[in-house]
């Protein structure tokens, strides 16, 4: 069984390889190298670095996920294989699409391969998804009833700005809190239970995540040029607003639908080619970047893996 178990872990990191090989093949169809390239080139030295720091934090924050979940479930890891497991399985998720699904893929092969077993990857899969939405709906929430956005008609939305959909994320955080506080009886995965968070867990696992979301749109914000109209908060709006309409696409990545939303909700005030160089520069960054060093370290990870079974194999033929 653990044989079987193993085999089907190398076929699944071989697919993801190649899935993730083919992902940047795509994106870099749609949009050009060379104007990319343009574009970052572009930028005033400053807004760059402070674009790649914001990128970078926003990464390592991401193994806030990781850690919440591997010690809510009582599972010790070493820091930096959890920080390897959230850094790779989210540069692919936020890629790929379907983050639930693309990134927990990544999770089972890294965590399989470390000794985790199936049922705890699983576990901690369901809880950083739980997470992501936590944060995600406080988040938006909060910045939607602070600073509502006016909703394009071309969006086809049931309400005119955000605010309806702020107190909708709001009210089903509140149901939320108020299910975990009353009702405590376990979840049941197969034989195994999984306690529900606690309130105060919860609340960690909210600052994780809107400190990732914020870290992000701040990554957008600081690649726009200065433009009247256009507050941290606002600029913020508009990139979760693009964020939601990407996943309700489906579209790996929100390729094109993220850019399409974020073009029609900025200011007049900043002309149409500079906002799109700036989402160039946006997608090549935080999206990019960080799948091709991804990809780089799952196939070297792929690699050393194969190397140590081969290790394995003939140190069993001498004996």
């Amino acid at each position: 069984m653990r044989d079987r178990l193993q085999r089907y872990a190398s076929l699944l990191g071989f697919i993801l390889l190649l899935a993730a090989i083919w992902i940047l093949y795509r994106q870099l169809q749609v949009y050009n190298l060379q104007d990319i390239i343009y574009q970052i080139k572009a930028l005033p030295t400053s807004r760059l670095l402070l674009a790649l720091l914001l990128t970078g934090l926003s990464y390592v924050t991401l193994s806030g996920y990781d850690a919440l979940s591997l010690h809510y479930i009582r599972r010790p890891l070493a820091y930096e294989k959890m920080a390897l497991a959230a850094f790779m399985s989210y540069a692919f998720g936020h890629n790929a699409g379907m983050v639930w699904l693309s990134s927990g893929s990544v999770r089972y092969r890294l965590y399989l391969s470390w000794g985790v077993s199936t049922l705890d990857t699983t576990k901690v899969v369901i809880v950083c998804n739980l997470t992501f939405w936590l944060g995600f709906c406080v988040l938006s929430g909060s910045v939607f009833i602070i600073e509502p956005l006016a909703i394009p008609a071309a969006l086809h939305l049931p309400f005119t700005s955000t605010r309806p959909l702020g107190i909708l994320f709001f009210a089903c955080i509140g149901t939320y809190l108020a299910l975990i506080s009353v009702y405590r009886t376990p979840l049941r995965i197969r034989t195994q239970q999984l306690t529900l968070p606690t309130p105060l867990f919860s609340l960690a696992q909210i600052g994780i995540a809107a400190l990732d979301l914020a870290l992000a749109g701040g990554v957008l914000y600081v690649l726009l040029p200065p433009a009247a109209g256009l507050s941290c908060i606002s600029s913020l709006g508009i990139f979760l607003l693009a964020y939601i309409a990407g996943m309700i696409s489906q579209v790996p990545g929100g390729l094109g639908v993220f850019e399409t939303v974020v073009l029609m909700l900025l200011p007049a005030t900043i002309p149409a080619p500079t906002a799109l160089g700036a989402l160039l520069a946006y997608r090549a960054i935080y999206y990019l970047l960080p799948l091709l060093f991804a990809a780089l370290g799952f196939g070297l990870h792929e690699m050393w893996l194969r190397r140590s079974h081969v290790a394995q194999v003939v140190e069993t033929v001498r004996k």
